[in-house]
């Protein structure tokens, strides 16, 4: 009797997972973790991302958000950061002109990249934990956000 066991996916290689596209950060068995390259259908407005995505039958955290992620994606509206993310990289939503709403779930936030919010709608609002709003505000201030922006609670 012999199983076949499905092999832990490679770091750096890509995969796509109904809408989302996803990069291998860290390969593991158990611990292993992903990062948010973008989406397959360019026409999504709505995007609510998983904590955590199943790839060959193991499951990764989604922490990340990568570089020009959603650049110029003209289409998103609304976006919901799940409570795994600890990065958002450089321009991961910059010129994203009709971003009306963020929810950002996550209480690990640590950094968010240049102008990763630059160009996005003027109005915005973003959710933020409440426990995390002043940490969040700072964090937030100087990425690209209209002064007419919210931050709200």
């Amino acid at each position: 009797c012999r199983i076949s066991v499905a092999k832990v996916p490679k770091k750096e290689r890509s995969y796509t997972i109904g809408n989302v596209k996803y990069q291998i950060l860290k390969s593991s068995a158990t611990n292993g973790t992903v990062s948010v390259r973008g989406v397959k259908n360019k026409k999504t407005t709505n995007l609510k991302l998983p904590a955590a995505v199943t790839i060959s039958s193991y499951k990764f955290k989604v922490t990340e958000i990568k570089k020009k992620a959603f650049y110029k994606n003209t289409r998103l509206k609304s976006i919901t950061i799940s409570k795994n993310i600890v990065k958002i990289q450089d321009a991961a939503f910059y010129g994203a002109k009709n971003l009306k709403s963020i929810k950002i779930q996550s209480s690990k936030l640590k950094t968010v990249g240049k102008n990763a919010l630059k160009k996005i709608y003027t109005k915005a609002v973003i959710q933020v934990p409440s426990k995390k709003w002043s940490s969040y505000k700072k964090l937030l201030k100087n990425k690209g956000l209209s002064s007419k922006a919210q931050i709200k609670k």
